[in-house]
């Protein structure tokens, strides 16, 4: 554990302001995540950090991030979750996609404007009418006006 120790430490440059270290090697094709060889396998450079620090990763868990930065290495910025907490994190610190535009700024998917969903909540007639209307299915429409779904459009 020592050489992935060493590894990590002389992979990355401590960011003063953060406390994060950040990865300098190899990135993944969007450039987020840092990737290194270990045990004779290409793995997240998180994760090999969170391994060479903090130890083993049980089967089914992941490796999250406090710091919210995908190139941070700092085994004190990394804490074991499944999927379900890292999706609780997600949303909880506002990352989610959700609307017309997500958080990295990229158009969404979404087939709803912000006005649609005023107007669709404000609508009398049924579910299947205004989904026919908007293009969606008629359990998001009935979804859109009970606000279980585009909650933060009030």
């Amino acid at each position: 554990m020592e050489k992935l120790r060493q590894k990590i430490v002389n992979s990355s440059i401590p960011e003063p302001m953060s406390g994060c270290w950040l990865w300098e090697k190899g990135l993944d094709n969007y450039r987020l995540y840092g990737w290194t060889w270990y045990n004779n396998k290409n793995i997240r450079a998180h994760r090999a950090a969170f391994l060479a620090f903090n130890g083993d990763i049980p089967s089914g868990l992941m490796v999250l991030h406090k710091c919210d930065n995908p190139k941070c290495v700092n085994p004190q910025h990394l804490f074991l979750g499944t999927n379900n907490d890292n999706m609780k994190d997600m949303a909880f610190k506002g990352r989610s996609c959700r609307g017309e535009i997500n958080k990295c700024g990229r158009h969404g998917k979404a087939k709803l404007t912000e006005s649609d969903v005023v107007n669709i909540r404000k609508d009398t007639r049924s579910s299947a009418e205004i989904a026919k209307q908007y293009g969606i299915d008629q359990d998001h429409a009935t979804a859109v006006r009970a606000g279980r779904s585009w909650k933060h459009v009030k």
